[in-house]
């Protein structure tokens, strides 16, 4: 499965996903990516399997999203389209995709 882009939201030093059975939230607690069921419609074992089908949706549609940038092998950010880089700039729904991939460059 992959979300839109509309769909994740940062939110504080995390990223929150509106999914079809209420929203998850997404951190990076030492060096993993943990996501929390934050919503009301579901209950322990239910609600962190649904937590870890939208980590994993929003882990495809990060990997699969091209962005104008890469990071070099020591952590750098590289641009490589600056124009399309400029554009995104001012795009704010991009901006959980951008974290998510910040998050797996680290």
């Amino acid at each position: 499965m992959q979300l839109l882009p509309q769909a994740l939201r940062i939110k504080a030093d995390g990223v929150e996903i509106e999914g079809p059975h209420g929203p998850v939230r997404l951190s990076f607690v030492r060096g993993t990516l943990k996501a929390d069921y934050i919503g009301h419609e579901l209950v322990k074992g239910s609600a962190q399997a649904y937590a870890q089908s939208q980590l994993q949706a929003a882990l495809v549609t990060a990997q699969a999203f091209q962005l104008p940038w890469t990071y070099d092998s020591q952590g750098q950010q590289r641009i490589t389209n600056h124009q399309r880089f400029y554009q995104q700039t001012f795009s704010s729904e991009l901006n959980g995709i951008e974290r998510i991939i910040h998050w797996l460059n680290r």
